[in-house]
Protein backbone atom coordinates (compact mmCIF):
# COMPACT_ATOMS: atom_id res chain seq x y z
CA UNK A 1 0.00 0.00 0.00
CA UNK A 2 1.15 2.96 -1.15
CA UNK A 3 1.22 6.43 1.54
CA UNK A 4 1.79 9.85 0.30
CA UNK A 5 2.27 13.59 1.31
CA UNK A 6 1.66 16.99 -0.10
CA UNK A 7 1.38 16.75 -3.44
CA UNK A 8 3.59 13.85 -3.25
CA UNK A 9 2.67 10.53 -2.05
CA UNK A 10 4.80 7.68 -1.99
CA UNK A 11 6.17 4.68 -0.75
CA UNK A 12 9.82 3.16 -1.54
CA UNK A 13 9.51 -0.21 -2.27
CA UNK A 14 12.93 -2.18 -3.19
CA UNK A 15 12.09 -4.77 -5.92
CA UNK A 16 14.77 -7.44 -6.45
CA UNK A 17 15.63 -8.46 -9.34
CA UNK A 18 6.37 1.01 -30.45
CA UNK A 19 6.50 -0.27 -32.36
CA UNK A 20 7.75 2.25 -35.04
CA UNK A 21 5.64 5.28 -35.18
CA UNK A 22 3.22 4.56 -32.26
CA UNK A 23 6.07 5.40 -29.77
CA UNK A 24 6.43 8.75 -29.61
CA UNK A 25 9.75 9.23 -27.78
CA UNK A 26 11.29 12.75 -26.97
CA UNK A 27 14.80 12.29 -27.31
CA UNK A 28 16.63 15.47 -25.63
CA UNK A 29 20.62 16.00 -26.09
CA UNK A 30 22.98 19.12 -25.45
CA UNK A 31 24.92 19.40 -28.46
CA UNK A 32 22.99 16.61 -31.25
CA UNK A 33 22.34 17.67 -34.41
CA UNK A 34 18.64 18.67 -34.02
CA UNK A 35 18.65 19.00 -30.69
CA UNK A 36 18.45 14.84 -30.46
CA UNK A 37 15.33 15.23 -29.77
CA UNK A 38 13.30 12.09 -31.77
CA UNK A 39 9.65 12.73 -30.50
CA UNK A 40 7.76 14.47 -33.21
CA UNK A 41 9.97 13.04 -36.15
CA UNK A 42 9.85 9.72 -35.34
CA UNK A 43 6.13 10.37 -35.28
CA UNK A 44 5.94 12.17 -38.13
CA UNK A 45 7.69 10.06 -40.47
CA UNK A 46 5.47 6.90 -39.24
CA UNK A 47 2.42 7.94 -39.56
CA UNK A 48 2.69 10.27 -42.27
CA UNK A 49 1.43 13.67 -40.38
CA UNK A 50 3.56 16.10 -42.81
CA UNK A 51 2.35 14.74 -45.65
CA UNK A 52 -0.06 16.78 -46.61
CA UNK A 53 -1.46 20.52 -46.58
CA UNK A 54 -2.05 21.71 -42.59
CA UNK A 55 -1.47 19.58 -39.55
CA UNK A 56 -4.10 16.67 -38.84
CA UNK A 57 -5.13 16.19 -35.56
CA UNK A 58 -5.05 13.73 -32.97
CA UNK A 59 -8.05 14.36 -30.87
CA UNK A 60 -9.92 17.23 -30.11
CA UNK A 61 -8.06 18.72 -27.66
CA UNK A 62 -5.82 19.84 -31.00
CA UNK A 63 -9.04 22.25 -31.68
CA UNK A 64 -8.45 25.53 -30.30
CA UNK A 65 -12.16 25.91 -29.18
CA UNK A 66 -11.94 22.58 -27.01
CA UNK A 67 -8.17 23.67 -25.76
CA UNK A 68 -9.83 27.11 -24.70
CA UNK A 69 -12.21 25.61 -22.42
CA UNK A 70 -9.35 24.28 -20.80
CA UNK A 71 -7.04 27.36 -20.04
CA UNK A 72 -5.70 27.91 -16.42
CA UNK A 73 -7.58 30.54 -14.40
CA UNK A 74 -8.93 31.39 -11.16
CA UNK A 75 -12.23 29.34 -11.85
CA UNK A 76 -10.40 26.92 -13.25
CA UNK A 77 -9.48 23.81 -10.77
CA UNK A 78 -6.48 22.95 -10.50
CA UNK A 79 -5.44 18.87 -11.71
CA UNK A 80 -3.51 16.78 -9.84
CA UNK A 81 -1.30 14.07 -11.84
CA UNK A 82 -0.41 10.54 -10.23
CA UNK A 83 3.11 9.37 -10.94
CA UNK A 84 5.16 6.60 -10.33
CA UNK A 85 8.72 7.25 -10.22
CA UNK A 86 11.06 4.27 -10.97
CA UNK A 87 14.78 4.69 -10.07
CA UNK A 88 16.85 1.56 -11.10
CA UNK A 89 19.57 0.78 -8.30
CA UNK A 90 22.35 -1.49 -8.72
CA UNK A 91 21.50 -5.35 -7.32
CA UNK A 92 23.34 -4.03 -4.17
CA UNK A 93 20.90 -1.27 -3.72
CA UNK A 94 22.89 1.34 -4.91
CA UNK A 95 20.58 4.00 -5.76
CA UNK A 96 20.89 7.36 -7.80
CA UNK A 97 18.75 9.46 -5.83
CA UNK A 98 17.20 9.17 -1.80
CA UNK A 99 13.85 10.32 -1.03
CA UNK A 100 14.19 13.69 -0.21
CA UNK A 101 16.04 14.46 -3.59
CA UNK A 102 13.04 13.07 -5.67
CA UNK A 103 10.83 15.15 -3.13
CA UNK A 104 13.17 17.69 -4.77
CA UNK A 105 12.57 16.85 -8.18
CA UNK A 106 8.72 17.07 -7.85
CA UNK A 107 9.08 20.18 -5.97
CA UNK A 108 11.30 21.89 -9.15
CA UNK A 109 8.35 20.65 -11.40
CA UNK A 110 5.43 22.24 -9.98
CA UNK A 111 7.43 25.33 -9.72
CA UNK A 112 7.92 25.03 -13.32
CA UNK A 113 4.22 24.82 -13.99
CA UNK A 114 3.81 28.12 -11.29
CA UNK A 115 5.50 30.50 -14.08
CA UNK A 116 2.68 30.76 -17.54
CA UNK A 117 3.96 33.55 -19.79
CA UNK A 118 6.27 34.92 -17.55
CA UNK A 119 3.39 36.34 -15.22
CA UNK A 120 3.80 33.90 -12.14
CA UNK A 121 0.66 32.16 -13.23
CA UNK A 122 0.01 28.68 -12.38
CA UNK A 123 -0.85 25.75 -14.85
CA UNK A 124 -3.80 24.52 -12.30
CA UNK A 125 -1.01 21.40 -12.63
CA UNK A 126 0.67 19.46 -9.33
CA UNK A 127 2.06 16.16 -8.77
CA UNK A 128 1.41 13.33 -6.55
CA UNK A 129 3.48 10.58 -7.05
CA UNK A 130 4.53 6.74 -5.49
CA UNK A 131 7.64 6.44 -5.44
CA UNK A 132 9.38 2.95 -6.15
CA UNK A 133 13.40 2.12 -5.87
CA UNK A 134 14.27 -1.22 -8.29
CA UNK A 135 17.39 -2.90 -7.94
CA UNK A 136 18.37 -4.06 -11.35
CA UNK A 137 21.69 -3.96 -12.32
CA UNK A 138 20.81 -4.71 -15.73
CA UNK A 139 19.14 -1.18 -16.51
CA UNK A 140 21.23 1.26 -14.33
CA UNK A 141 23.06 1.87 -17.53
CA UNK A 142 21.42 1.70 -20.76
CA UNK A 143 23.40 1.93 -24.07
CA UNK A 144 20.77 0.94 -26.94
CA UNK A 145 17.63 2.81 -27.11
CA UNK A 146 16.77 2.30 -31.10
CA UNK A 147 14.25 0.49 -32.35
CA UNK A 148 13.69 -2.56 -32.58
CA UNK A 149 14.70 -3.81 -29.85
CA UNK A 150 16.01 -0.73 -27.41
CA UNK A 151 16.55 -1.73 -23.67
CA UNK A 152 13.82 -0.13 -21.99
CA UNK A 153 11.06 -2.23 -23.17
CA UNK A 154 12.41 -5.17 -21.27
CA UNK A 155 12.52 -3.07 -18.42
CA UNK A 156 8.92 -1.46 -18.77
CA UNK A 157 7.59 -4.82 -20.12
CA UNK A 158 8.81 -5.91 -15.94
CA UNK A 159 8.11 -3.55 -13.65
CA UNK A 160 5.69 -1.21 -15.36
CA UNK A 161 2.88 -0.28 -13.08
CA UNK A 162 -0.52 0.85 -13.87
CA UNK A 163 0.43 2.81 -16.53
CA UNK A 164 -3.53 3.62 -17.20
CA UNK A 165 -3.78 5.03 -13.31
CA UNK A 166 -0.34 6.43 -13.63
CA UNK A 167 2.19 8.61 -15.56
CA UNK A 168 5.75 6.01 -15.34
CA UNK A 169 8.86 7.68 -14.75
CA UNK A 170 12.06 5.80 -15.23
CA UNK A 171 14.98 7.34 -13.56
CA UNK A 172 18.55 5.57 -15.28
CA UNK A 173 21.54 6.12 -16.70
CA UNK A 174 21.08 7.03 -20.50
CA UNK A 175 23.52 9.53 -21.79
CA UNK A 176 25.67 7.45 -23.54
CA UNK A 177 22.93 7.28 -26.04
CA UNK A 178 23.22 11.04 -27.20
CA UNK A 179 19.56 11.11 -25.37
CA UNK A 180 18.88 12.98 -22.15
CA UNK A 181 15.23 11.69 -21.87
CA UNK A 182 12.41 10.49 -24.12
CA UNK A 183 8.40 10.56 -23.74
CA UNK A 184 5.59 9.01 -25.07
CA UNK A 185 2.42 11.58 -26.70
CA UNK A 186 -1.19 11.21 -25.28
CA UNK A 187 -2.48 10.06 -28.55
CA UNK A 188 -0.03 7.55 -29.05
CA UNK A 189 -1.06 3.70 -28.48
CA UNK A 190 1.78 3.30 -26.20
CA UNK A 191 0.42 6.14 -24.05
CA UNK A 192 -1.04 4.10 -21.40
CA UNK A 193 0.83 0.53 -21.87
CA UNK A 194 3.76 -0.66 -19.79
CA UNK A 195 6.09 0.94 -22.68
CA UNK A 196 4.84 4.49 -22.65
CA UNK A 197 5.92 7.12 -20.31
CA UNK A 198 9.16 9.21 -19.46
CA UNK A 199 12.64 7.76 -19.75
CA UNK A 200 15.14 10.35 -18.43
CA UNK A 201 18.29 10.55 -17.54
CA UNK A 202 19.70 10.75 -13.86
CA UNK A 203 21.82 13.99 -14.50
CA UNK A 204 18.45 15.55 -15.70
CA UNK A 205 16.03 14.22 -13.58
CA UNK A 206 16.46 16.52 -10.06
CA UNK A 207 18.59 19.25 -11.97
CA UNK A 208 17.82 22.97 -11.37
CA UNK A 209 19.83 24.28 -14.04
CA UNK A 210 17.90 21.89 -16.83
CA UNK A 211 14.19 21.91 -17.62
CA UNK A 212 14.70 18.51 -19.43
CA UNK A 213 12.50 16.69 -17.28
CA UNK A 214 9.93 19.47 -17.39
CA UNK A 215 10.22 19.06 -20.97
CA UNK A 216 8.98 15.55 -21.34
CA UNK A 217 6.11 15.88 -19.16
CA UNK A 218 5.26 18.38 -21.28
CA UNK A 219 5.80 15.63 -24.13
CA UNK A 220 3.35 13.17 -22.16
CA UNK A 221 0.31 15.82 -21.66
CA UNK A 222 0.62 16.43 -25.29
CA UNK A 223 2.87 19.65 -26.25
CA UNK A 224 5.12 19.83 -29.52
CA UNK A 225 7.81 21.27 -29.92
CA UNK A 226 8.30 25.01 -30.18
CA UNK A 227 9.74 24.57 -33.62
CA UNK A 228 7.28 21.83 -34.93
CA UNK A 229 7.74 21.11 -38.46
CA UNK A 230 10.54 23.66 -39.47
CA UNK A 231 14.12 23.33 -40.23
CA UNK A 232 15.17 21.38 -37.03
CA UNK A 233 12.79 18.71 -37.96
CA UNK A 234 13.65 15.39 -39.72
CA UNK A 235 12.95 13.56 -42.12
CA UNK A 236 10.28 16.44 -43.53
CA UNK A 237 11.46 20.04 -42.60
CA UNK A 238 9.62 22.84 -43.73
CA UNK A 239 5.89 20.95 -44.51
CA UNK A 240 2.71 22.56 -44.51
CA UNK A 241 2.45 22.06 -40.74
CA UNK A 242 5.18 24.25 -40.35
CA UNK A 243 4.17 27.93 -38.23
CA UNK A 244 5.25 30.07 -40.83
CA UNK A 245 3.08 33.19 -40.09
CA UNK A 246 5.12 35.92 -38.68
CA UNK A 247 2.36 38.62 -37.77
CA UNK A 248 2.21 40.09 -34.32
CA UNK A 249 -0.22 39.68 -32.95
CA UNK A 250 -0.89 35.94 -33.72
CA UNK A 251 -3.07 34.69 -36.36
CA UNK A 252 -5.85 31.91 -35.43
CA UNK A 253 -3.92 30.61 -38.48
CA UNK A 254 -1.21 29.48 -35.58
CA UNK A 255 -3.02 27.31 -33.94
CA UNK A 256 -4.28 25.16 -36.47
CA UNK A 257 -0.13 24.31 -37.54
CA UNK A 258 3.37 23.81 -35.62
CA UNK A 259 2.40 23.30 -32.03
CA UNK A 260 -0.86 23.74 -32.08
CA UNK A 261 -0.73 27.12 -29.85
CA UNK A 262 -0.69 30.64 -31.51
CA UNK A 263 0.96 32.12 -28.35
CA UNK A 264 4.41 30.20 -28.98
CA UNK A 265 5.99 31.98 -31.42
CA UNK A 266 7.88 30.22 -35.00
CA UNK A 267 10.96 29.42 -34.59
CA UNK A 268 13.74 27.33 -35.57
CA UNK A 269 15.83 24.78 -33.38
CA UNK A 270 18.86 26.89 -32.12
CA UNK A 271 20.91 26.06 -28.82
CA UNK A 272 21.09 29.81 -27.83
CA UNK A 273 18.84 31.55 -25.82
CA UNK A 274 18.36 34.07 -28.47
CA UNK A 275 17.70 34.34 -31.89
CA UNK A 276 19.72 32.84 -34.56
CA UNK A 277 22.04 35.50 -36.63
CA UNK A 278 21.10 33.55 -39.91
CA UNK A 279 18.07 33.66 -42.21
CA UNK A 280 15.82 30.88 -40.57
CA UNK A 281 15.33 28.30 -43.83
CA UNK A 282 11.43 27.60 -43.39
CA UNK A 283 10.62 31.50 -42.91
CA UNK A 284 13.07 32.73 -44.72
CA UNK A 285 13.03 35.96 -42.78
CA UNK A 286 15.80 36.71 -40.04
CA UNK A 287 14.71 36.61 -36.24
CA UNK A 288 13.91 40.50 -35.00
CA UNK A 289 11.40 42.37 -33.57
CA UNK A 290 9.17 39.19 -31.78
CA UNK A 291 11.43 39.28 -28.46
CA UNK A 292 13.09 36.24 -26.96
CA UNK A 293 10.41 34.51 -25.17
CA UNK A 294 9.83 31.05 -27.28
CA UNK A 295 13.81 30.58 -27.20
CA UNK A 296 13.17 30.21 -22.96
CA UNK A 297 10.14 28.07 -23.67
CA UNK A 298 10.43 24.51 -22.14
CA UNK A 299 9.31 22.89 -25.32
CA UNK A 300 12.25 24.41 -27.18
CA UNK A 301 15.52 22.34 -27.48
CA UNK A 302 18.35 24.55 -25.59
CA UNK A 303 20.62 22.58 -23.12
CA UNK A 304 21.53 26.03 -21.22
CA UNK A 305 20.64 26.84 -17.72
CA UNK A 306 16.77 26.38 -16.91
CA UNK A 307 17.07 30.14 -14.67
CA UNK A 308 18.96 31.90 -17.77
CA UNK A 309 16.92 29.70 -20.95
CA UNK A 310 14.41 27.35 -20.71
CA UNK A 311 12.07 28.65 -17.78
CA UNK A 312 8.25 29.01 -19.02
CA UNK A 313 5.07 27.57 -20.76
CA UNK A 314 2.61 30.03 -21.88
CA UNK A 315 -1.52 29.71 -21.19
CA UNK A 316 -2.24 27.57 -24.47
CA UNK A 317 0.23 25.11 -23.77
CA UNK A 318 -1.10 24.81 -20.47
CA UNK A 319 -4.44 24.28 -21.76
CA UNK A 320 -3.25 21.61 -24.29
CA UNK A 321 -1.64 20.01 -21.22
CA UNK A 322 -4.85 20.30 -18.86
CA UNK A 323 -7.32 19.09 -21.76
CA UNK A 324 -5.15 15.76 -22.86
CA UNK A 325 -5.55 14.62 -19.52
CA UNK A 326 -8.81 14.89 -19.36
CA UNK A 327 -9.30 13.45 -22.60
CA UNK A 328 -7.23 11.11 -23.09
CA UNK A 329 -5.70 10.47 -19.83
CA UNK A 330 -8.31 10.64 -17.12
CA UNK A 331 -7.03 8.04 -14.85
CA UNK A 332 -4.09 9.73 -14.37
CA UNK A 333 -5.62 11.87 -12.66
CA UNK A 334 -6.75 11.77 -8.88
CA UNK A 335 -10.06 11.00 -7.38
CA UNK A 336 -12.08 13.73 -5.60
CA UNK A 337 -15.91 14.63 -7.13
CA UNK A 338 -18.11 17.23 -6.69
CA UNK A 339 -20.59 15.52 -5.50
CA UNK A 340 -21.43 12.57 -2.66
CA UNK A 341 -23.31 10.67 -4.87
CA UNK A 342 -20.55 10.21 -7.61
CA UNK A 343 -17.79 9.95 -5.02
CA UNK A 344 -14.88 6.93 -5.94
CA UNK A 345 -13.74 4.47 -3.68
CA UNK A 346 -9.56 4.90 -2.30
CA UNK A 347 -8.02 3.13 0.54
CA UNK A 348 -5.41 4.57 2.99
CA UNK A 349 -3.17 7.08 1.77
CA UNK A 350 -3.05 10.74 1.49
CA UNK A 351 -4.89 12.63 -1.04
CA UNK A 352 -3.40 16.04 -2.68
CA UNK A 353 -6.66 17.83 -3.79
CA UNK A 354 -8.10 21.47 -4.14
CA UNK A 355 -11.60 23.29 -3.64
CA UNK A 356 -10.80 25.49 -6.29
CA UNK A 357 -13.96 25.12 -8.99
CA UNK A 358 -15.75 22.70 -7.11
CA UNK A 359 -19.22 23.54 -5.71
CA UNK A 360 -21.03 23.00 -2.79
CA UNK A 361 -23.10 20.18 -3.13
CA UNK A 362 -23.14 18.82 0.32
CA UNK A 363 -23.81 20.21 3.74
CA UNK A 364 -22.17 18.95 7.56
CA UNK A 365 -23.21 20.25 11.07
CA UNK A 366 -19.77 21.69 10.88
CA UNK A 367 -20.84 24.12 8.24
CA UNK A 368 -21.26 26.78 10.43
CA UNK A 369 -23.93 28.57 8.34
CA UNK A 370 -21.60 28.65 5.36
CA UNK A 371 -22.00 26.84 1.94
CA UNK A 372 -18.68 26.30 1.19
CA UNK A 373 -17.05 24.80 -2.09
CA UNK A 374 -16.35 20.95 -1.26
CA UNK A 375 -15.07 17.84 -2.70
CA UNK A 376 -15.81 14.09 -1.68
CA UNK A 377 -14.25 10.49 -1.58
CA UNK A 378 -15.89 7.44 -0.47
CA UNK A 379 -13.89 4.77 2.02
CA UNK A 380 -15.48 1.06 1.06
CA UNK A 381 -14.66 -0.26 4.69
CA UNK A 382 -13.45 -4.28 4.09
CA UNK A 383 -13.19 -4.72 8.48
CA UNK A 384 -14.29 -3.01 11.16
CA UNK A 385 -12.08 -0.25 12.58
CA UNK A 386 -10.92 2.55 13.74
CA UNK A 387 -10.29 4.96 10.92
CA UNK A 388 -8.42 8.29 11.26
CA UNK A 389 -9.43 11.29 8.69
CA UNK A 390 -7.01 14.57 8.53
CA UNK A 391 -6.12 17.68 6.84
CA UNK A 392 -3.74 18.78 9.29
CA UNK A 393 -0.88 18.49 6.51
CA UNK A 394 1.29 20.98 5.52
CA UNK A 395 -0.77 20.80 2.09
CA UNK A 396 -3.49 22.45 3.12
CA UNK A 397 -3.67 26.07 2.74
CA UNK A 398 -7.26 27.03 4.22
CA UNK A 399 -9.40 26.46 7.28
CA UNK A 400 -10.43 23.07 6.08
CA UNK A 401 -12.73 20.74 7.87
CA UNK A 402 -13.51 17.24 7.25
CA UNK A 403 -16.50 15.18 7.87
CA UNK A 404 -17.98 11.83 7.24
CA UNK A 405 -21.57 10.44 6.40
CA UNK A 406 -23.09 6.90 5.22
CA UNK A 407 -26.24 8.22 3.44
CA UNK A 408 -25.69 11.42 0.18
CA UNK A 409 -28.96 11.97 0.56
CA UNK A 410 -29.06 12.87 3.76
CA UNK A 411 -26.11 13.77 4.69
CA UNK A 412 -26.13 15.91 7.89
CA UNK A 413 -28.89 13.34 9.41
CA UNK A 414 -26.50 10.29 8.66
CA UNK A 415 -23.29 12.05 9.59
CA UNK A 416 -21.14 9.92 11.44
CA UNK A 417 -18.50 12.58 12.74
CA UNK A 418 -17.38 16.03 11.55
CA UNK A 419 -14.22 18.45 12.76
CA UNK A 420 -14.08 21.91 11.77
CA UNK A 421 -10.97 22.59 14.68
CA UNK A 422 -8.38 20.15 15.66
CA UNK A 423 -5.85 22.10 18.46
CA UNK A 424 -2.98 19.55 18.15
CA UNK A 425 -2.44 20.51 14.02
CA UNK A 426 0.45 22.11 14.69
CA UNK A 427 1.04 25.33 13.23
CA UNK A 428 -2.22 25.21 11.76
CA UNK A 429 -4.67 24.42 14.21
CA UNK A 430 -7.28 25.26 12.57
CA UNK A 431 -7.54 22.14 10.20
CA UNK A 432 -10.06 19.13 11.30
CA UNK A 433 -8.58 15.63 11.99
CA UNK A 434 -10.88 12.82 13.78
CA UNK A 435 -10.97 9.35 14.19
CA UNK A 436 -14.48 7.34 13.68
CA UNK A 437 -15.35 3.67 14.11
CA UNK A 438 -15.94 1.93 10.55
CA UNK A 439 -18.07 -1.31 10.22
CA UNK A 440 -17.04 -3.74 7.61
CA UNK A 441 -19.19 -3.79 4.76
CA UNK A 442 -20.34 0.51 4.92
CA UNK A 443 -19.19 2.47 2.54
CA UNK A 444 -18.14 6.83 4.13
CA UNK A 445 -18.67 9.26 2.12
CA UNK A 446 -15.86 11.54 3.01
CA UNK A 447 -16.27 15.50 2.62
CA UNK A 448 -13.47 18.15 2.42
CA UNK A 449 -14.71 21.86 3.04
CA UNK A 450 -14.35 25.04 4.49
CA UNK A 451 -14.89 26.20 7.70
CA UNK A 452 -16.19 29.80 5.77
CA UNK A 453 -16.62 30.18 1.83
CA UNK A 454 -12.60 29.92 1.52
CA UNK A 455 -11.25 27.67 -1.19
CA UNK A 456 -8.11 26.46 -1.55
CA UNK A 457 -5.36 23.22 -1.81
CA UNK A 458 -5.77 20.37 0.30
CA UNK A 459 -4.33 17.70 2.15
CA UNK A 460 -6.07 14.94 2.94
CA UNK A 461 -4.83 11.66 5.02
CA UNK A 462 -7.06 8.40 5.64
CA UNK A 463 -5.59 6.29 7.95
CA UNK A 464 -6.28 2.86 9.25
CA UNK A 465 -5.58 3.17 13.01
CA UNK A 466 -6.39 5.79 15.91
CA UNK A 467 -4.44 8.97 16.24
CA UNK A 468 -2.08 7.32 18.22
CA UNK A 469 -1.82 4.80 15.37
CA UNK A 470 -1.26 7.31 13.01
CA UNK A 471 1.83 9.89 11.93
CA UNK A 472 1.76 12.74 14.48
CA UNK A 473 -0.64 15.48 12.64
CA UNK A 474 1.66 17.87 11.84
CA UNK A 475 3.36 15.49 10.21
CA UNK A 476 4.35 14.71 6.23
CA UNK A 477 3.15 11.28 6.73
CA UNK A 478 5.36 9.72 5.20
CA UNK A 479 5.85 5.97 5.09
CA UNK A 480 9.09 3.83 3.97
CA UNK A 481 7.96 0.41 2.98
CA UNK A 482 11.60 -1.29 3.80
CA UNK A 483 14.74 0.68 4.58
CA UNK A 484 15.71 3.75 2.30
CA UNK A 485 18.41 3.52 -0.09
CA UNK A 486 21.98 5.52 1.07
CA UNK A 487 22.66 8.79 -0.43
CA UNK A 488 24.52 9.06 -3.23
Amino acid sequence: MFTENRRVRWSATIVAACFMFGWAGAQESGDLVDGGCGTMARWEAGSALLSGPGCPIQGVCDTPATRDLNLPGPAAPNFDVSLQINILCSDAGICPFNPSQVDSAIALLEQDLENIDFTSSPAGLSFTYRLRFINDSRYTTLTNLSLPNPQDFPMKDQYATDPSGHLNIWVTNILSTGFRGLSTFPWSPLALAPRGGILIDVGEFNNPTSGTFAHEVGHALGLWHVFRGGSGETPVPCTGCWENNTSWPPSPTQDVVGDFCKDTRPTDQNFTCSPSINLEPCLHFQYGPFGQSVYRNYMQSSPFPENTCRNHYTKEQAGRMRCWLQNALPGWLTVQQDRCEDAVSIDAGTFAGTTRGFTNSGASACDLGYTPADVWYRYDATVTRAVTLSTCGSGTGFDAQVSVTTDCANQVAAEVECSSNYPQCGNVGQHGRFTFNATAGTSYFIRVASDTNAIGDYELVLCEGTNNQCNRPDAKFKKIDGPPPPAP
